[in-house]
Formats: structure tokens, C-alpha cells, sequence
């Protein structure tokens, strides 16, 4: 295997896994401090990240730093509905926090 070929499996995972936690590119770039230009790039597989900057994907995608390295066919359907749910889950919580959060601070008559 070679570096291009490194390189674009590195980028189809943070894109999957980007895409998997239904994050914005401008979102994740924001989170590993890099620009959004910058981080197209790696999910074109075009650029190359220093091992720092694959540590954080590790942390912030919550994998193992090598799972980054593993084409989508490599991961188990059952990995993949955990995701999938773990997304679904975290929107939801999300939401109701922010409804709560909305109707006892910003509903007209409410007491806080």
C-alpha cells in the first residue's frame, strides 16, 4: 500500500465517521483546530495530518487511532449500528435539553 492509498483511507473514515455523527466539516475542523479547507482535503485524501492531529480524530470520533486506517468494509454491522444509534441518541438528548432549556428560560410567564 502505498502513501495515496494511506492517505485515502485515512480521509474516507473521518468523512464516514464525520458523516456517521451527522457533524458539518466547518464542526469537526473547529474541534481538531485545523481549517475546513484543510480538512476537505484530507477526507479527498489529498493532504497528509501529522500524528497529532490523528490522535484527535481518535479522541473526538471516540475509536482506536488504527480504525482510522480501516476501509468501511472492515468494520462490523454491528460497529456500525452503534453509531448509527449512538447519532440518533445524542440528537435526541440534544433536543430535549435544548426544548427544556427554551421553555424554562425563554417561554414568556414561565418562573425560573
Amino acid at each position: 500500500m502505498d502513501e495515496k492509498e494511506v492517505c485515502a483511507l485515512l480521509g474516507q473514515a473521518v468523512k464516514r465517521l464525520r458523516s456517521w455523527n451527522k457533524w458539518t466539516q466547518e464542526f469537526l475542523a473547529e474541534r481538531l483546530e485545523i481549517s475546513a479547507n484543510f480538512l476537505s482535503n484530507i477526507e479527498n485524501g489529498k493532504a497528509w495530518v501529522s500524528p497529532r492531529t490523528v490522535s484527535k480524530l481518535a479522541l473526538i470520533f471516540k475509536v482506536e487511532p488504527h480504525e482510522l486506517f480501516m476501509s468501511e468494509y472492515s468494520i462490523s454491522p454491528d460497529t456500525r449500528d452503534i453509531f448509527s444509534r449512538y447519532a440518533r441518541e445524542a440528537e435526541e438528548s440534544v433536543g430535549t435539553v435544548l426544548k427544556e432549556l427554551k421553555n424554562k428560560y425563554l417561554e414568556p410567564g414561565t418562573k425560573g
